[in-house]
C-alpha cells in the first residue's frame, strides 16, 4: 500500500538567504541549529560557496556559538 506521506528530501531547512543577507551573523547551538558545531560549521561553508559567498567561520571557544563572515565571490 503507497503512503500519501512524502518524506523530506533533506533535514531541516535553514534560512540560508535571512543569514547570508546579513554578511556576517552568529548561530547558536540549541537554538538555531542541533547537532555537532563542527558539521554545522562545514555546512555553512559549503552551503554559502553554493550561494556564490567565501566563508570564514570561527567556532566559540566554549564550543556553543560560530560565527560566519562572508564575501561575495568574483
Amino acid at each position: 500500500m503507497k503512503s500519501n506521506i512524502k518524506p523530506k528530501r533533506f533535514g531541516r531547512r535553514y534560512p540560508w538567504e535571512t543569514w547570508f543577507a546579513k554578511g556576517t551573523f552568529t548561530l547558536r547551538l540549541g537554538k538555531d541549529f542541533t547537532g555537532r558545531i563542527d558539521t554545522m560549521s562545514q555546512y555553512v561553508r559549503n552551503m554559502a560557496s553554493q550561494h556564490g559567498y567565501a566563508a570564514s567561520v570561527s567556532i566559540a571557544p566554549n564550543g556553543l556559538s560560530l560565527t560566519a563572515r562572508l564575501t561575495r565571490k568574483k
